[in-house]
């Protein structure tokens, strides 16, 4: 949880970047002996409009017209089909945001208001001023940093509705409605699946699919998973999942079944006649995926290419703003010429993944990397000296506190080093993901 950024002795802050996971979830992963019910009550509601041209989602504080139905979208999934596969039951979408998950981010939220807006003062007490509304798409394409000028805030998530949900509740908080103007606009930006560049891991990077597939074909690898191969015996009787795709090589499928009945503090999965996950495979299955990602983005020989595919393309669309803190006037040499004129945002926000935050961490050097929690954050600081513009240097936090790694001293890590370092990561073409 954010909690531990101060000001700086003879420094002004001047720009904040925020990556954050999203919050809490409902399972991604099903066990075919264990079926699993959750309850989320309406996902959205809609109302139509009595011509029957207009179909909007509706906010609980638009005031409907007299001629209009109401529709309430329910994820229902029966306890019985006629088809043999495992699935979610009850009225909750796989990886949906909860309840917990929201609440997770409002906390966050009001977290980084108390730092930015009332102790350091960088945010502005209260969003006055409308946002530029959404341009024409050749404007949008061209420098989308630009919609956000003369506001503070910008806003980007993934295509997965758990991200966008957790970002709208971290900035519900961060401003709350006595803190911004009735009528407020924020653009929230959301790239395409074929565009996004959060969660690389698809067809879109077959060289990145094959460097995972690569690292844990490895010796290490292999003898890390069979020296748990009777720990996945036991969660294999109790859940019935030997069969399942993709069991065999990670442990972060049994991580995901038992994260999530634990963070929401469901009683782990049992079975009649293998007994039940005890708290300690829970743990042990939490720690091997921690493992994993260690190993994937951090230690493994092709952790270096696995990281750069993977989020390097992110640090790519953010590489110009970097620049921009630097004050070189030169154009990107990965991109074209933005517009990062006075009154563009100080503050973004990019809502993504645990596959967003740990090759994030990796790339950094994080010398005790881990599974990322649920609504982690690792925030960039950009200060600059009082005394001479031409100094800045970057602070990284990660759930509050300066993050530990061999690569900078990131409680004052210089701009140049801090580009440096980013720009190994930086792939050049989409010709590097086709290997």
């Amino acid at each position: 949880m954010v909690c531990c950024s101060t000001a700086k002795a003879g420094a002004r802050l001047k720009f904040v970047q925020v990556f954050v996971r999203h919050g809490d979830r409902t399972p991604l992963s099903f066990a075919p002996l264990h079926p699993t019910h959750w309850s989320c009550g309406p996902r959205h509601q809609f109302y139509c409009q009595g011509d029957g041209t207009h179909l909007v989602e509706r906010e609980d504080r638009v005031t409907l017209p007299d001629d209009t139905i109401l529709f309430q979208l329910m994820h229902y999934a029966p306890t019985e089909t006629p088809f043999n596969k495992p699935m979610l039951t009850g009225t909750c979408a796989p990886g949906q945001l909860t309840n917990k998950g929201m609440e997770q981010h409002h906390r966050v939220g009001r977290a980084l208001r108390a730092i930015y807006v009332d102790q350091l003062q960088f945010l502005p007490q209260k969003l006055t001023r409308r946002q530029r509304a959404m341009g024409s798409l050749a404007e949008l394409a061209a420098a989308p940093y630009n919609m956000g000028q003369g506001q503070p805030l910008f806003v980007r998530s993934t295509p997965v509705s758990r991200t966008q949900v957790s970002a709208q509740n971290l900035v519900d908080e961060l401003y709350p409605k006595d803190h911004r103007e009735k009528g407020y606009v924020l653009n929230h930006f959301v790239y395409p699946e074929e565009a996004d560049t959060f969660n690389v891991e698809d067809e879109r990077c077959p060289r990145l699919l094959a460097l995972i597939h690569q690292a844990q074909a490895s010796t290490a690898y292999r003898q890390h998973q069979q020296a748990q191969q009777a720990l996945r015996d036991q969660y294999n009787r109790i859940l019935g999942t030997q069969e399942l795709p993709g069991y065999a090589e990670a442990f972060h499928h049994y991580g995901d079944l038992v994260t999530t009945q634990l963070c929401h503090r469901r009683p782990l999965q049992c079975h009649p006649d293998h007994g039940c996950v005890t708290p300690g495979m829970a743990a042990h299955a939490i720690r091997n995926s921690g493992w994993e990602y260690d190993y994937l983005y951090r230690d493994s020989p092709e952790a270096a290419e696995i990281v750069r595919l993977k989020v390097g393309w992110l640090m790519r669309d953010l590489y110009p703003r970097w620049l921009q803190m630097a004050r070189q006037p030169r154009a990107s040499r990965l991109h074209g010429s933005y517009d990062y004129s006075y009154g563009s945002p100080i503050f973004e926000l990019y809502s993504g993944h645990d596959s967003t935050l740990a090759p994030l961490l990796g790339l950094l050097g994080q010398t005790d990397l881990a599974w990322p929690p649920y609504a982690s954050q690792v925030l960039f600081e950009f200060w600059q000296a009082t005394n001479d513009a031409q100094q800045t240097y970057v602070r990284v936090l990660y759930n509050g506190n300066v993050l530990p790694s061999t690569r900078c001293d990131f409680s004052r890590c210089p701009l140049g080093q801090f580009l440096q370092l980013m720009e190994e990561y930086l792939p050049h073409n989409a010709t590097e993901c086709q290997a």
